[in-house]
């Protein structure tokens, strides 16, 4: 299972348009497969890699601070996962004249997260390594290639859907972190 997501993210990341074509000949509409196979596993492994980066990397042992940012991490990446599902999926049914198939968008929203979660994990465990924050700005696209062969946007509104989905995909986390820390001051 970790082979796999581990090959999904890497073929993503180096070679986008046939992987979001293998991606799109694959995609089942069984949404709790993907969650269970591939998100939750996924999201599993960046909460844990959050936790042992922070006991890794701070001086002394601080157990307690290690499990709230790993909690705050869990709850951020959830949340955002399934927020910009929804959201997304609503967008592209009112400006893309696509389907309304929250599944089908929850794959995408997965695919694409996966990268920026492969880079929250190696910034906490090397977080030496600052220049990998900059692995981000290769998000835009990886979400301009897949509009195309996964989502089947038209060539005219590409660059608006890219827009729009990079903005969700970047702000609604922030937002949702800062939510999260204003409801539980204690988590910081």
């Amino acid at each position: 299972m970790y082979k796999v997501i581990l090959q999904t993210i890497l073929s993503l990341g180096t070679s986008p348009i046939p992987s979001w074509k293998r991606l799109a000949e694959k995609n089942t509409s069984d949404s709790t497969e993907f969650l269970n196979k591939f998100f939750y596993p996924l999201l599993g492994l960046t909460t844990l890699a959050t936790f042992v980066g922070i006991l890794w990397n701070r001086k002394g042992f601080e157990l307690e601070y290690a499990l709230k940012s790993a909690s705050l991490t869990l709850m951020t990446l959830f949340a955002a996962f399934f927020l910009s599902s929804f959201v997304l999926n609503k967008l592209f049914v009112r400006f893309f004249k696509q389907a309304d198939n929250l599944q089908h968008t929850q794959h995408f929203v997965g695919y694409v997260l996966s990268f920026s979660y492969v880079i929250h994990m190696l910034m906490a465990l090397l977080p030496a390594l600052f220049f990998l924050k900059f692995g981000v700005l290769y998000i835009p696209y990886i979400i301009w290639v897949g509009s195309e062969s996964f989502i089947q946007i038209e060539e005219k509104n590409r660059i608006r859907f890219m827009v729009i989905t990079t903005a969700v995909l970047f702000i609604l986390p922030s937002v949702i972190e800062k939510v999260l820390l204003f409801l539980m001051p204690r988590l910081s």
